[in-house]
């Protein structure tokens, strides 16, 4: 097969790849890894740098927070003790300590012991919980959030306890308490404590952080009047006939600003989330120089139809950006730094174009020449199309590189954990909401839970 005239109609490279030309790819600006912590501490690795520059900024309001328990009686003397010890006093080890609560997020450990829930078996959880919730009188002006310890391990294969996790959730976002979960195996196994926990207590203080309403560090940029939905749209694997959708909300500097997510497949009401999105924004900011709509690929032209129009009879004096962002990273596509024969990685932040509107982003933490990425973040590379209201602007490549230096910025806002991400958060909350709310007995959000992390 490997003949000329082979050859002629599929050029393939003499050496196995294709080397792609100067004006085929560009690498976007190092500034773009910058993250801004407690100002003006910048860095660009939340795992090495949160630590010691701690968070941009703390949760405003209320003023008050306060912790409680939801545990079974079986893990009071372990679990939960150990995990009370670490958020007070801090995990004490000769080589890999970690500082206590106030310390780490600079939010501290008030525990209210009058709201411990303690129920004596898996299968008496929920009700416990909800007995519990239905008399507990709340204090005014005051966030609270449960701890809970869940004693189903992560290998349970028995639906019914592993709901108890989603029905705990739900009970609590109701009443407008957010919840913190921790496995007991993490903390407590065969009669004594998991001498790795320490590694789980940067992700969960982070989580907790933000579901506050705290910001723990921020993309370093300058503010612009420009809104940004991230727009997803699945089907629950389990519950396979349950499509959901949902919409989120930031700033341009990456911060959360809401979100809403809908049953089936009520795209309608998708639609009518983004147009009030749009419509507070401008209402707030008077003049926005665009609207960047980022899609979850596998959206039939059906299901985006609604949104579409919606997008069209705004009459938006200003473009409408869609950025369709393949979650499933490419695998048919692959890129090789040839420079580097030890690494191959190509550099974080490479942009390669392989179609007249689609893009490769290498997202990855090889953020210079002479770094070599961790070996779990050796990343795909995420497949990027654009498309927009307003003919010809995207023939622009530096308006292109702007939009998926954006992508790129986004992944670094994510917020359950300290690792890098390859998919922004305009991706990746919306999956994380699509696995919990099919499980959620009620048809919609409460407006408590549309202003926070709480799936985090």
């Amino acid at each position: 097969m490997d003949t000329d005239a082979f050859r002629n109609i599929i050029p393939l490279s003499d050496n196995g790849f294709y080397i792609s030309a100067e004006d085929k790819y560009r690498i976007i600006s190092p500034t773009s890894n910058d993250l801004l912590y407690t100002p003006p501490n910048t860095g660009k690795e939340p795992k090495r740098d949160f630590k010691y520059k701690g968070p941009y900024q703390l949760p405003q309001k209320p003023s008050n927070f306060k912790f409680f328990y939801i545990y079974q009686a079986s893990d009071k003397a372990g679990a939960v003790t150990e995990l009370y010890r670490y958020f007070n006093s801090g995990y004490k080890d000769d080589r890999f300590a970690f500082p206590r609560m106030q310390d780490y997020i600079k939010v501290p450990f008030e525990l209210d012991i009058s709201k411990n829930i303690e129920f004596d078996k898996v299968e008496n959880a929920v009700t416990t919980v909800r007995n519990a919730v239905k008399k507990a009188e709340w204090l005014p002006d005051t966030q609270y959030m449960a701890l809970f310890v869940n004693p189903v391990p992560k290998l349970e294969k028995d639906e019914t306890r592993n709901n108890i996790y989603y029905k705990i959730k739900e009970i609590l976002l109701y009443e407008n308490v957010l919840t913190q979960v921790i496995k007991s195996e993490h903390l407590w196994k065969y009669g004594k404590p998991n001498n790795y926990f320490n590694t789980f207590l940067p992700h969960i203080e982070i989580a907790i952080l933000a579901k506050l309403g705290g910001i723990p560090w921020k993309l370093n940029r300058l503010p612009i009047n420009e809104l940004i939905v991230g727009v997803g749209a699945f089907y629950s694997i389990k519950h396979k006939t349950k499509f959901v959708g949902s919409a989120f909300c930031f700033n341009n500097e990456g911060i959360f600003k809401g979100f809403d997510c809908f049953r089936h497949d009520d795209t309608i009401s998708l639609a009518g989330s983004i147009r009030e999105a749009v419509g507070k924004f401008i209402v707030t900011n008077h003049t926005a120089t665009r609207l960047v709509i980022h899609f979850y690929k596998d959206i039939s032209k059906k299901k985006l139809q609604p949104i579409i129009e919606t997008l069209h009879a705004l009459g938006l004096p200003i473009p409408v950006i869609i950025v369709t962002i393949n979650k499933t990273e490419s695998k048919e596509l692959l890129g090789f730094d040839l420079l580097d024969p030890d690494n191959l990685m190509p550099i974080s932040g490479t942009i390669m174009k392989v179609g007249y509107t689609e893009y490769l982003l290498f997202n990855n933490t090889r953020y210079d020449p002479n770094s070599k990425p961790a070996q779990k973040e050796y990343h795909f590379p995420v497949k990027i199309a654009l498309s927009c209201t307003v003919e010809g602007i995207l023939d622009d490549m530096d308006l292109v590189e702007q939009l998926i230096d954006q992508v790129y910025q986004f992944s670094r806002m994510y917020w359950k954990s300290t690792d890098q991400q390859s998919l922004p958060v305009t991706i990746k909350y919306p999956e994380m909401v699509a696995s919990i709310y099919p499980y959620f007995q009620h048809d919609k959000l409460p407006d408590f839970g549309k202003e926070n992390l709480w799936f985090l």
